[in-house]
């Protein structure tokens, strides 16, 4: 552990002399420090180790540092962790996860959380060259997904929320993390925290219940933080009064389709799932023998234990483009007969996995989407309704003997 004499010592410095002494710190040679890149939840550093360096560890490094106005990113940079440790241990690597050489979570430091990890140089990420590559390729990537898929499966655990480290070195569930329940800092008071620290669910209704009612429950005491984050163009009371009568008809939708899942046997455990993987967190191979497969999933903010629903979907980058709008319906079910082909040959026809990967529980995953969206998102949760009135309409036609096109024409008919 680093002590306080020199953290303090540490702060007297320029940034990047900050850093690299505490690469020399921590891996007992001079350290050279470029500035690598920024996203809008990191800032990246590359380290270069002068030789001779310490047995199994690369001359290159890349130093993440968590961004430092996210009041909560210390929680977000233990959870990261926690989780790629916990994976790559529990997998014997076989999920392409990066070794993590160094990381903190004290403030004194760099003034924010980190992260150490490799510096991949080969490879390009995904959602730079997905269009182009061949059909085959495509394939190659979602079979290899898949495969990550499988052995996540086999990581389990009796609640819901983010993986942690507690002090021991023993992993346990924590309080998910999701940037959507950040208040603004006159919100976070006594009671909030209170609420955060409990935010660990046991029952896949009372995640995607939560996650819904409480910005809504916000909005009703912080009329400031809600005018704030309203897109310019949407009226205040419009808006809150149609996200008020969504609310009522979203719950009980939520806790229906649920209980649906749960009549299929298709919760009780959970499985390590990772919601905010983007197509820039996934590094491929693009030439080659092995050109196709999964290099590094480079994001784990947000991994957790979810339910087996979740994890049995799709892919982002195999249902929607690099400009967020879908892909062709034809092109989507080229993607999922590719990736549940897959896992049927890894866990087999009659596995949970597979059960779980059917489109019929997708409307559980758009489910998931919609409500970790911001409350004003309104025209994603009336779609959802109107979708889960159909899902109810066409299950209801299935227990009556009919087919799923004489529930439809009856429906348009009326």
């Amino acid at each position: 552990m680093l002590g306080p004499v020199f953290a303090a010592e540490l702060r007297q410095l320029d940034f990047l002399t900050r850093i690299s002494c505490l690469g020399r710190l921590l891996f007992g040679v001079p350290c050279d420090v470029e500035p690598l890149c920024a996203t809008e939840r990191n800032q990246c550093f590359l380290l270069k180790l002068h030789v001779p360096r310490r047995r199994r560890i690369p001359k290159e490094l890349v130093l993440r540092l968590a961004i430092k106005d996210a009041f909560y990113h210390k929680g977000r940079v233990l959870a990261e962790a926690s989780a790629m440790m916990y994976i790559r241990e529990r997998t014997a690597s076989r999920v392409p996860i990066s070794p993590i050489y160094g990381w903190a979570t004290n403030e004194g430091l760099l003034g924010s959380g980190f992260l150490i990890l490799d510096h991949i140089v080969h490879g390009r990420r995904l959602d730079e060259c997905w269009d182009g590559l061949p059909l085959e390729t495509k394939h190659q990537t979602i079979q290899h997904y898949a495969r990550i898929t499988y052995e996540m499966y086999h990581l389990t655990f009796d609640r819901i929320g983010s993986i942690c480290m507690d002090p021991e070195g023993t992993f346990i569930i924590g309080p998910i993390q999701a940037e959507k329940f950040e208040p603004p800092p006159e919100g976070r008071d006594e009671a909030y925290e209170t609420r955060r620290s409990h935010r660990i669910f046991q029952r896949a209704s009372d995640w995607l219940s939560s996650m819904e009612m409480e910005e809504n429950e916000r909005l009703a005491t912080w009329h400031e933080y809600g005018r704030e984050t309203l897109p310019t163009g949407m009226s205040w009371h419009g808006a809150t009064d149609l996200s008020n009568n969504l609310l009522m008809r979203f719950l009980p939708s939520i806790s229906s389709i649920c209980e649906e899942a749960e009549a299929n046997a298709l919760n009780g455990q959970f499985y390590v799932y990772n919601p905010s993987l983007d197509s820039s967190d996934i590094l491929i191979e693009t030439e080659g023998r092995n050109a196709g497969n999964i290099i590094s999933l480079l994001s784990w903010q947000y991994a957790g234990s979810y339910p087996l629903w979740r994890l049995a979907g799709l892919p982002l980058f195999c249902t929607t483009r690099t400009d967020r709008q879908p892909r062709p319906s034809n092109e989507v079910l080229d993607f999922h007969t590719t990736f549940v082909g897959e896992i049927a040959k890894l866990a087999g026809v009659s596995s949970p996995l597979y059960r779980a990967a059917s489109l019929r529980w997708d409307i559980l995953r758009t489910l998931a989407n919609v409500v970790s969206q911001p409350w004003y998102c309104l025209a994603a949760r009336q779609a959802w309704i109107e979708e889960f009135e159909r899902h109810q309409e066409e299950r209801e036609a299935e227990a009556a003997g009919w087919s799923s096109e004489e529930a439809m024409s009856v429906s348009s008919d009326d």
